[in-house]
Formats: C-alpha cells, sequence, structure tokens
C-alpha cells in the first residue's frame, strides 16, 4: 500500500501550484476554483474509497489542498505593495468571503478533512486568513514581538518530524487509551522538548530547511 503523509501532500500541492504563481491574484484564484470543482467531479465519479484509504485524502486530495495554496498565494498577490490598511481590510473581505461560501456549500457537501471536501478547503482557507490578520496586526501594525513563536517557526519542519516521533514513541509506550491526565502530561512534555531543540538550535544559528 502507497505510504502518503503530509509531507508528500505540501510537496505535491506545491508541484500543483507552482507552474500558477507566474499568473495574476485572479487567475491564480480561478486555477484554485477550478482545482476544487475537477475534485469534487473526481469524488462525485469515482466515489471516497481511494480517498479515505490515506491519510489526507491520498493522492487525488492533492486537487484540494493545490486550491488551498493558491487561494492564500491569490491574497498575498493582491495585497502586494498595499498600504497596512488595505492589507488588513483585504484579509478580512477574504477571510470572510471564503468561509462564507464554505458554510453555503457545506448544505449540499461535507466539510471533510479527511476528503478534502470543497467546504473544508474554503472554511480552512478563510480561516488561515483571519488568522494571518491577527497577526499581521500584532506585529507589523502593532509591532508586537513574539520571541517564543519566532523560536518555534525558524525549525518548524524539523520540530513536525521530532513531535511525530515522540507521540509514536509515547503511543507505543502507554497505549492509545491512556487517560487524559497521560495524555495531557504527553503533550507538555513533547511541547518542552522540542521548544528546546528549536532554542538550542537557534542559539546555535541553525536552521535546518528544504
Amino acid at each position: 500500500m502507497l505510504y502518503w503523509g503530509v509531507l508528500q501532500a505540501i510537496g505535491a500541492a506545491g508541484i500543483i501550484a507552482l507552474p500558477a504563481i507566474r499568473f495574476s491574484p485572479p487567475l491564480r484564484f480561478l486555477g484554485g476554483v477550478v482545482l476544487l470543482a475537477a475534485h469534487e467531479l473526481l469524488l462525485g465519479y469515482a466515489g471516497d474509497t481511494f480517498v479515505l484509504r490515506y491519510a489526507h485524502g491520498g493522492p487525488q486530495g492533492v486537487f484540494g489542498w493545490g486550491a488551498l495554496l493558491l487561494f492564500s498565494t491569490a491574497l498575498c498577490g493582491e495585497i502586494k505593495g498595499r498600504s497596512r490598511r488595505r492589507s488588513s481590510l483585504s484579509f478580512l473581505a477574504f477571510g470572510i468571503f471564503l468561509i462564507a461560501c464554505g458554510v453555503l456549500l457545506s448544505k449540499a457537501l461535507p466539510v471533510s478533512k479527511d476528503l478534502v471536501s470543497a467546504p473544508y478547503v474554503l472554511i480552512s482557507a478563510g480561516l488561515s486568513s483571519l488568522t494571518f490578520l491577527l497577526f499581521f496586526l500584532l506585529v507589523d501594525c502593532a509591532a508586537v514581538r513574539l520571541p517564543h513563536l519566532t523560536i518555534l517557526g525558524r525549525n518548524a519542519l524539523l520540530l513536525y518530524v521530532i513531535h511525530e516521533a515522540l507521540a509514536a514513541a509515547g503511543g507505543a509506550a502507554f497505549g492509545h487509551d491512556a487517560g487524559r491526565p497521560a495524555v495531557a502530561a504527553g503533550a507538555v512534555c513533547i511541547y518542552l522538548l522540542c521548544y528546546l531543540v528549536a532554542w538550542t538550535l537557534g542559539r546555535r544559528g541553525i536552521y535546518l530547511k528544504l
């Protein structure tokens, strides 16, 4: 059976979105809509058995993740060179618009991460836009510094791999039916270990990138 994880999904979505990067933001947005429509058509024609066989929608789910990436690049391309006020309004309007579209589509289609369904992608893109707006207002507009998040973000990919390995080791050692106190303690330990790794690498100026 083909192994398919989050890193494969991210890489494949990037390959799909890469040819559209040189296009204008409206064309990128349109490309995202086309990818979502194609994904939903495939789901309707072939069913969801193949998609649900793998994590993150498997190879077919790449169309949905690619659409999410195109929506994000369309927004970033649209605000390039704009004032902070206009950028903030764009993030707000874009986020509300995508969430509204996702909610409307959810009347006919499921909101499912496993299927990478159109409502899920639209709502996720909208929430991401509003989350980005929050940090944009804090960091770029209000000049608030968040060194804690900066340390984690500089080696995010490595920390993702480490936390997956630690979580798998914890599951093997204590089982997957541990009580809430054990789960909470494990989460705190994983977080602290990841932060320690990130802090140590940051102090030494080591940043692992692809």
